[in-house]
């Protein structure tokens, strides 16, 4: 219990302590602290005063003096001087010195009166205040040099202390050297707004919320930034030389003679702080002394002073220097929606969470693809040439062919509610193909804008534009019969099973026969994942312009929904497109020709050899000037034993040992393409009279096999047959294996390759 009670009693003295020392610094008491602190200050009341607090500053020598008022964080203006503005370094600077001011150790004390230290008048006296309604805050009475040092004392009535005469070499300042010499100075930067003022325009423009220029007057345009940045580091680094005459003239009677009545030019800046106002500077014409400099003046003052001219050149001559060649400047991820007046339309595209959807002249989703082409286009466009009213021969935008209109989110603005922002209206009229440019207009600008018609592509060129490029084309499940039809060729396809049974598909037209399965079942997938490249017109229309009416292809489908796909000639710009069009599709479209290519694939079985290579027990291989023959051997070994050269057959350089890999290549030969599927040869096959003519006896066959070679075929193929006669099959085999067998077999039989029928190796 007495060990608690000693706690509270100490605790207490501990705050009677604070208090105390709370009490007595309100009270003024310092502690040994402070007054070291304080000791070799010469206006120690300033050791906590912010600079920032100053007001007003004075500074008086004899009679004159100079009235230093603060407008603002980094202005001052010189009173005396009709409110000029005085250079906010330098009076920082001349409060920072007075503030710190520090006696010098070694003076000790000083005996004698006022005059003796030229403080009887003082040679300057300088006085800070906090409230210019209120007395100073501080007086410093500046007194005579002596070598490095000079007297001063805190007010009239203070001690007087010896500081370093290098301290106070501001006071002595003329006051032409406390004045700006920056006309533009650089609390004026940076700047929210710009306005210029002269003969032939009068033009303001002010920056948006994303940094980026803009006009908006006379016009509303996006404005040239560059430009913009560039004239305003020329104002920021333009200087007045006191020494050269460039402080011309202080509340001058008249001032036309210097070309300001009125000013040639007017530049008006408004920086971008929040409180502060605009900064007028106008140009007048040049000292007839000096032509490389301007006069100029600031509105609201009446001093004239001149400056290096070269800045006007930085100015621009008329709005259409001021005109960005950048028509828009969005993120295309954050346009929300896009409108375009077009005959077919209008067009209204809109993105939700999915992507981007058509709301006019249908509902519909579109092709993501080709809205974002429009806006990337929209995005990069950049004007050829800005043109007045009347100075292009019907350019078409009164009324305009087509109206672009984009909106971006509004949502940066800080409200989360913010309305869409438009970003672009755009009135698109007459196409110069000649020129290849197509005139424009901004909502808002008279101004007529040649573009580049590269444009034109991306906009809509029928009422089917932007709509989803996935055609309706059937699942391959869903197709029971698929009919293709080319110039001299009719092919029918049905499932080979009557219950249906998937990936079983026969020939029923040209002739009956098993189908390629791999071929059909890319057909079909092909035909259902058929995307349009683009869409061109309606398709009631006239159609032969698109050769439609003789189509190069025509495949029809019957199942649960029924169809058919036209495809045309090719485009007159690409012709790697295809037009093409779909029974009851409103529209036509290109097709990429590599798309089509499964539709025209062989659709035959392509096998046209097939047996066990083992079984095999004579070749015979006929030329058209000799006959090789060879038997296998009974008890095959493994090895070149295994064939033996019937009598009459050379067996000198014939390597036996490859004939296995012959039996099994043509144990499973397949076609490339057939070039007919019965019927008599065709005139120039070649196979009246083959060059080749390969019997392979088999066990447990009546009739031998065989493969008859004929003509060669462009240069890759080779014709072939297995028909026995002057008519059946005739198909295509890779001609550089054959060639080569032909030849050598006419001059005894050369060794095989391990596969003489692969395709010949591409380079």
């Amino acid at each position: 219990m007495r060990r608690a009670r000693s706690t509270y009693v100490l605790a207490a003295a501990f705050l009677a302590a604070l208090l105390a020392l709370w009490g007595l610094e309100r009270a003024g008491v310092l502690t040994e602290a402070e007054r070291l602190r304080r000791r070799d200050r010469v206006l120690p009341e300033l050791i906590d005063l912010d600079p920032a607090d100053v007001r007003k500053v004075e500074l008086a020598r004899g009679d004159e003096r100079l009235t230093f008022e603060r407008r603002g964080p980094r202005r001052w203006t010189i009173a005396e001087a009709g409110g000029v503005d005085a250079s906010a370094e330098e009076v920082a600077r001349l409060v920072g010195t007075i503030r710190g001011l520090r006696k010098s150790p070694e003076a000790g004390v000083l005996d004698g009166g006022p005059s003796s230290f030229g403080l009887a008048p003082p040679a300057a006296v300088a006085r800070l205040w906090t409230d210019p309604d209120a007395p100073p805050v501080a007086t410093l009475e500046v007194g005579r040099e002596i070598g490095q040092e000079r007297f001063v004392r805190p007010g009239p009535d203070g001690p007087v202390a010896v500081v370093p005469a290098r301290a106070l070499a501001d006071v002595d300042r003329p006051a032409v050297d406390w004045r700006e010499t920056s006309p533009v100075p650089p609390w004026t930067f940076p700047i929210s707004a710009i306005s210029i003022h002269r003969d032939g325009l009068d033009a303001k423009a002010e920056r948006g919320r994303r940094g980026e220029w803009r006009l908006t007057s006379p016009v509303g345009f996006p404005a040239d930034g560059a430009r913009i940045d560039r004239l305003c580091e020329a104002l920021a680094d333009l200087r007045v030389a006191p020494d050269a005459g460039g402080f011309v003239a202080d509340r001058p009677e008249d001032y036309a003679p210097f070309g300001l009545a009125p000013p040639a030019a007017t530049v008006e800046l408004k920086p971008a702080a929040p409180g502060s106002g605009p900064l007028t500077l106008m140009i007048g014409s040049s000292p007839p002394d000096r032509p490389d400099q301007v006069y100029i003046r600031l509105g609201g003052r009446d001093d004239v002073m001149a400056v290096d001219g070269r800045f006007v050149r930085r100015l621009p001559e008329a709005l259409k220097d001021l005109r960005d060649y950048r028509l828009a400047e969005f993120d295309p991820s954050a346009v929300v929606r896009v409108e375009i007046d077009a005959p077919g339309g209008p067009f209204h595209l809109e993105r939700d969470a999915g992507g981007w959807s058509l709301t006019s002249p249908v509902a519909s989703r579109t092709d993501q693809d080709q809205v974002e082409a429009l806006l990337k286009a929209a995005n990069d466009l950049y004007a050829l040439d800005f043109q007045e009213p009347g100075t292009v021969g019907a350019p078409g935008v009164d009324p305009p062919a087509l109206r672009l209109r984009i909106w971006r989110d509004g949502g940066d603005s800080g409200a989360s509610d913010a309305a869409p922002e438009l970003a672009l209206s755009l009135a698109i009229g007459r196409h110069d193909a000649l020129r290849k440019v197509v005139f424009a207009q901004v909502e808002g600008d008279d101004a007529i804008i040649a573009l580049p018609d590269l444009f034109v592509s991306a906009l809509p060129k029928s009422r089917h534009a932007f709509r989803d490029t996935a055609l309706p084309t059937p699942q391959p499940t869903a197709v029971t019969r698929l009919t293709i039809v080319r110039p001299g060729r009719t092919t029918v396809l049905e499932p080979a099973d009557p219950s249906g049974a998937p990936n079983r598909w026969k020939m029923t037209r040209p002739v009956e026969a098993d189908a390629d399965l791999a071929a059909v079942t890319s057909a079909l997938a092909r035909l259902a994942e058929l995307r349009a490249s683009s869409f061109v017109a309606d398709a009631d229309g006239d159609l032969t312009r698109f050769g439609l009416t003789s189509p190069l292809l025509e495949v029809l489908w019957e199942g649960r929904t029924p169809g058919s796909l036209l495809v045309g000639s090719a485009t007159a710009d690409d012709p790697s497109r295809h037009y093409a069009v779909l029974a009851d599709f409103p529209a036509v479209f290109t097709l990429q020709a590599e798309a089509l290519a499964p539709l025209a694939a062989e659709f035959h079985d392509t096998r046209v050899l097939s047996f066990r290579p083992e079984a095999v027990r004579r070749l015979v291989l006929q030329s058209e000037t000799r006959r090789l023959a060879y038997r296998h051997r009974a008890r095959p070994e493994g090895g070149p034993a295994d064939w033996i050269a019937e009598a009459g057959t050379p067996t000198g350089g014939v390597d036996l040992s490859r004939f296995d890999s012959l039996t099994r290549a043509l144990s499973e030969l397949r076609a490339i393409r057939f070039i007919q599927y019965a019927g008599p040869f065709p005139p120039g096959s070649g196979l009246l009279h083959p060059r080749l003519t390969i019997v392979a006896e088999i066990d447990g066959r009546d009739e031998p096999v065989r493969l008859i070679l004929g003509s060669k075929f462009l240069s890759d193929w080779v014709c072939a047959a297995t028909s026995e006669g002057s008519e059946g099959a005739a198909f295509l085999l890779h001609g550089a294996a054959w060639e080569g067998l032909i030849l050598d077999v006419e001059g005894g039989l050369p060794p095989i390759p391990d596969d003489p029928f692969a395709p010949p190796d591409t380079p």
